[in-house]
């Protein structure tokens, strides 16, 4: 990132991310929380289009706009592809270990459901196809899909009362309730700062002056 007080909120915001990957509860770059399919009532078919359709869209959005965000995060070296991917796959390791660690062993894999699937590969194509373009438009390009992909996500998700939520666990409710609160607040509150810091790095961002060509009439002087 151009400026170095940015890039090291930018780092912070990365690690909020992070820590709001210890829930498993909530899907992987989704909103709401994973579908209890223990439950009597549990009736949503996960492939019908009115379902599939908006979440993959959301992941998608959620997906590209991340690594649009953590794109302009890093200087344009030559390793910025293995960074990306390797920032993804630790979120990605990180949440399978938790819910093999949390969650009840039938639901050890819903926060990866076919939302998450079709979305995720969509919308890391279309990031790393985007990689090549210029600081300010990937920078535009992660506000608006942060954005785009929160709202998205927020309006399409499944939102259960905390009680409900917790049943997903097989862990003390006493013992993980302020812990599941925690990191859904800052799973939700995420998006929000992330919209806000990139706005306030596109409005900051000065292109630096390109360097005067040297005339001929300087060159002959130092000649």
């Amino acid at each position: 990132m151009r400026n170095e007080a940015s890039a090291d909120w930018g780092m912070v915001l990365i690690g909020i991310w992070f820590i709001s990957q210890l829930n498993p509860g909530i899907p992987f770059f989704e909103a709401g929380n994973i579908i209890n399919q223990l439950t009597a009532d549990w009736r949503i078919d996960p492939y019908a289009p009115m379902f599939l359709v908006p979440q993959a869209l959301g992941v998608a959005l959620n997906a590209f706009g991340f690594v649009m965000l953590v794109s302009v995060l890093l200087k344009p070296v030559r390793g910025r592809f293995r960074l990306i991917l390797a920032t993804l796959m630790s979120g990605f390791i990180l949440k399978f270990a938790t819910a093999a660690l949390m969650l009840r062993a039938p639901l050890m894999d819903s926060w990866l459901g076919p939302p998450a699937i079709f979305g995720l590969s969509a919308g890391i194509i279309a990031g790393f196809l985007c990689m090549g373009l210029a600081y300010r438009p990937r920078l535009l390009l992660a506000t608006l899909l942060v954005f785009a992909g929160g709202l998205l996500s927020k309006m399409s998700g499944v939102y259960d009362a905390l009680d409900e939520t917790l049943r997903l666990f097989d862990w003390p409710f006493d013992r993980y309730g302020n812990f599941a609160s925690l990191t859904k607040s800052l799973h939700e509150v995420w998006p929000v700062i992330a919209v806000i810091f990139l706005s306030y790095c596109f409005i900051r961002y000065q292109p630096k002056p390109e360097p005067k060509p040297e005339t001929k009439s300087e060159s002959q002087s130092f000649s």
